[in-house]
């Protein structure tokens, strides 16, 4: 579904608008297997692609595990900010704001940044597609590409990833390893 072309796009239309999208967070475990495909993280990955690979602007610390992952992500991107970066931190779920999950030094973007970021997004690739293969097919890849995209925009000098439901699946796991080169990857696992 195309995004309503709107000139400023607000938080409650960009919500409104993930209606329109599987969400694994609120989706049982069997639809999620059943639904996840090893050609979603390739589809994913090409869509980045398109976006000039916003996801290597900086050096990544990506974070997976069943217990601690939040932990983990807030005291390594402290850590980092103390030390004087610009870090951008990812994570899910939110509490009361998607705004939440996307951080610059421990400030959340704010919902119109959000708003702008995420329309924009599902603007341009509904349109490029035209409702085909390469459009954003769940609120977690479109959420992830915003983190991404707002990273690259801001300078962060470091990117705090955590995974979603986990899983090699994830639509966070677009870090190859040939691509290791063009980035420095931290891959960190909690307890499972």
């Amino acid at each position: 579904m195309t995004f309503p072309l709107k000139s400023a796009p607000t938080y409650e239309d960009v919500v409104r608008y993930f209606d329109n999208l599987i969400d694994y967070e609120k989706a049982r475990q069997k639809r999620l297997r059943l639904e996840t495909r090893e050609s979603d993280l390739v589809r994913f990955r090409d869509l980045l692609n398109e976006l000039g690979n916003p996801q290597f602007c900086a050096p990544a610390f990506h974070v997976a595990g069943t217990k601690g992952k939040g932990s983990t992500c807030a005291i390594l991107a402290s850590l980092l900010a103390h030390a004087g970066l610009r870090v951008g931190l990812y994570t899910s779920p939110h509490i009361a704001s998607y705004c939440e999950r996307i951080r610059i030094n421990g400030a959340p973007i704010s919902p119109q940044e959000f708003a702008h970021v995420v329309a924009t997004l599902a603007q341009r690739f509904a349109c490029h597609s035209a409702g085909g293969s390469n459009d954003f097919r769940t609120v977690f890849e479109l959420l992830t590409a915003a983190g991404f995209v707002c990273f690259a925009q801001t300078g962060a000098e470091a990117m705090i990833i955590e995974t979603g439901l986990g899983g090699r699946l994830d639509a966070t796991n677009v870090f190859l390893p040939q691509q290791r080169s063009k980035q420095k990857l931290v891959n960190i696992i909690t307890t499972i």
